[in-house]
């Protein structure tokens, strides 16, 4: 089966805008993400309806509740997990630089952790900081140019 992807394109609204005449092109970070219809849809009517502290007793914290119920039920399918292993935050590097000194935590001299330089600055600077902080170091594996696979037969020397 083949993706279509005339549909998937159709549902990114910012997909369709032009400027010059010219369909716009995004080339940017993740941070500039375009999103689909329907969440733009679903956080509309969540401002609308929604807007409110979850935890409250009153109609609209209610609604932020149920929302909030729905997306961890739905995001812990996603993921074959638990919803008590859901995290949501503002945003990955956001998350990920609360997560690194938690895990580095026990890190001693000594001690390497592995990156790859394929990774969004988001999985590499949290990183790079949680190991100077604890003085290990970082080592990186390093991957084809040309297929995008990562060395695997470096793994031993690192």
């Amino acid at each position: 089966m083949t993706l279509p992807m005339d549909n998937v394109r159709a549902a990114f609204p910012a997909l369709a805008l032009a400027d010059d005449g010219l369909p716009r092109l995004y080339l940017d970070a993740p941070a500039g993400t375009q999103v689909a219809g329907r969440v733009v849809e679903a956080m509309s009517r969540t401002m609308i309806e929604a807007c409110a502290n979850d935890g409250g007793t009153f109609r609209t914290s209610v609604a932020t509740g149920a929302i909030v119920e729905a997306a961890l039920a739905a995001a812990a399918a996603c993921f074959n997990c638990a919803e008590d292993e859901v995290i949501f935050g503002l945003n990955t590097t956001s998350l990920f630089f609360q997560m690194a000194p938690l895990i580095a935590a026990n890190w001693q001299a000594g001690d390497n952790i592995l990156l790859t330089r394929m990774d969004h600055d988001a999985n590499v600077s949290p990183w790079l900081q949680a190991a100077e902080a604890r003085g290990v170091e970082v080592r990186f594996i390093e991957w084809d140019r040309e297929t995008f696979a990562l060395k695997l037969e470096t793994l031993p020397d690192l």
